[in-house]
């Protein structure tokens, strides 16, 4: 009996991970939604309850590679997995000076690590398919740099996580496995407890007047919203997009043309 194709989205409880989550479910799509936290999960849910036939949640820890190992298995076992989105991210506090080891470690775990596992565990089953798509969502820091705020640590692993879908586009192609970035600027999620994240983060803390005088210097003169990053991150995972591998979709209203 042929599987039923699903797309896993790993951070699905995050402002982006909820947009595409919610985009592909309105597709008529199975959706594998991870998170760590099981309030974001259990807010995921409750927003998301009009498809909850097509939703499936899985709480654990990305940077585990027992727990990223066993849920591939797992839902390939059920599901033919043949699209993942990444949309994981988190940012530190303070400069290189007083960041301590433990917090650069955790950081580059979370945001590069993870997603290090999630390619190398999904390889051997997306290998099976005709054709697959990965989305990582990175971050115009990647190609930025600004002081203070966790900017170091954030900015190295955002910039590490573009290289890394460009190795992984090269290596996965004769399998027809396509491998893509998205990299948003300023996103207001405004979702469940990335609130704190996102007016902690290298957007706003330590650069007060950072965030204003972006938004009016955006050539768009808006921020983007997650829907945004959704849209095209659906379009990355889509056969509309069937001849691109390896890209890097900036996304920041004309900001980085300056």
């Amino acid at each position: 009996m042929k599987k039923l194709r699903a797309v896993l989205i790993a951070g699905a409880g995050g402002g982006i991970g909820y947009s595409i989550t919610r985009l592909l479910l309105k597709q008529g799509n199975i959706v594998i939604a991870i998170d760590n936290s099981e309030d974001r999960l259990d807010e995921l849910k409750h927003k998301l309850s009009n498809w909850s036939n097509q939703l499936i949640v899985n709480c654990g820890d990305l940077s585990s590679e027992e727990f990223v190992k066993q849920v591939i298995s797992q839902q390939n076992s059920v599901f033919q997995l043949d699209r993942i989105v990444y949309c994981v991210g988190v940012t530190g506090r303070g400069y290189i000076e007083n960041t301590s080891l433990d917090d650069w470690n955790y950081i580059h775990c979370q945001n590069l690590n993870s997603a290090f596992l999630l390619i190398k565990h999904s390889t051997p089953w997306l290998k099976l398919l005709e054709a697959a798509s990965i989305v990582l969502t990175a971050s115009i820091s990647a190609n930025t740099a600004y002081a203070g705020g966790g900017c170091a640590s954030y900015e190295s692993s955002k910039a590490a996580l573009v290289q890394l879908s460009r190795s992984a586009a090269m290596e996965l192609a004769e399998w027809g496995v396509r491998v893509n970035c998205v990299s948003p600027g300023y996103v207001k999620t405004g979702f469940g407890d990335h609130r704190d994240i996102l007016e902690d983060s290298v957007y706003s803390s330590n650069h007060t007047k950072f965030r204003p005088k972006n938004i009016k210097e955006i050539p768009l003169k808006k921020g983007c919203l997650p829907d945004d990053v959704a849209e095209s991150i659906e379009f990355l995972l889509s056969n509309k997009s069937s001849y691109t591998t390896g890209t890097n979709l900036t996304m920041d209203g004309g900001y980085s043309v300056y």
